[in-house]
């Protein structure tokens, strides 16, 4: 179901997600391949019907897919990840702290993205790989950090989990 369902004119944060995946999905389509149109569908359907980290994983996995020609499109399809992301984060329980997870992963996705397809001699699946591995990784430890600071779980639950030994 959208999350815009019967609610006209949008919130300014669901705007900004939906500029975010127009842009990227705008730039994938623009860096070459003909199937960069059934991606930029997809990424547009998994936002619109998933969730935007899930709908930001797989425009990451798009990017390194499409293989980009220049850092042009690479910065477009970033800015437009970011701007999606950064939408969802300002409405995540602890906003700021979301929002500099934000701030810190995607640029940093989006350069290691670049060098190892421009620079480095690694295959794309494997950038793929990492990318997907790394993103997995900083979700789970903000989902973590998010249930500590919000009182779900305490630090005591955390600390006296029981061991197997």
């Amino acid at each position: 179901m959208s999350r815009t369902a019967g609610r006209w004119p949008p919130s300014p944060r669901t705007a900004l997600g939906a500029l975010g995946i127009g842009v990227a999905a705008i730039a994938i389509v623009w860096s070459g391949p003909l199937w960069g149109v059934l991606g930029a569908f997809a990424l547009g359907s998994l936002y619109v019907v998933g969730t935007a980290p899930l709908a930001v994983a797989f425009g990451q996995v798009a990017l390194v897919a499409a293989g980009p020609s220049s850092p042009g499109i690479v910065a477009a399809v970033e800015v437009g990840l970011f701007l999606a992301l950064l939408a969802a984060a300002l409405s995540a329980p602890a906003p700021r702290t979301a929002a500099a997870t934000v701030a810190v992963t995607v640029p940093l996705f989006g350069g290691l993205t670049w060098l190892a397809l421009s620079s480095w001699q690694v295959g794309p699946m494997a950038v793929a790989l990492v990318l997907g591995c790394g993103f997995a990784t900083a979700a789970y430890l903000l989902h973590r950090y998010l249930l500590v600071s919000v009182g779900i779980v305490s630090r005591d639950q955390l600390q006296s989990s029981p061991t197997n030994e």
